[in-house]
């Protein structure tokens, strides 16, 4: 099995099957715990947000927050162009955000 030190390398494929595989493939997870303690069970619940929100329910510092909502806006934006297809298991290729 593989460490999550690896799993966060792979920050290039971005999966959206879970808030978890979003927030490790972003490489961010440390933030899982906090939005999933705010009861977000889908990351479709996200979108909404702004990123001074994803700050005060993650507890993360301006670049991190700046990278969840740039991800969960290019996710959103890719769902919405699949026109009705099943986005439950959407994996694409991003380059890794560097702020």
């Amino acid at each position: 099995m593989e460490n999550l030190v690896d799993r966060c390398n792979m920050g290039s494929e971005l999966k959206t099957t879970s808030i978890p595989d979003f927030f490790t493939s972003i490489g961010l997870p440390m933030y899982i715990s906090a939005v999933i303690g705010q009861n977000y069970k889908y990351l479709e619940q996200l979108f909404k947000l702004t990123s001074q929100e994803i700050r005060e329910i993650t507890g993360a510092p301006h670049k991190h927050a700046k990278r969840i909502f740039h991800a969960l806006s290019w996710v959103k934006k890719k769902m919405t162009a699949q026109n009705g297809n099943d986005e439950s298991g959407l994996i694409d290729r991003v380059w890794r955000f560097s702020f």
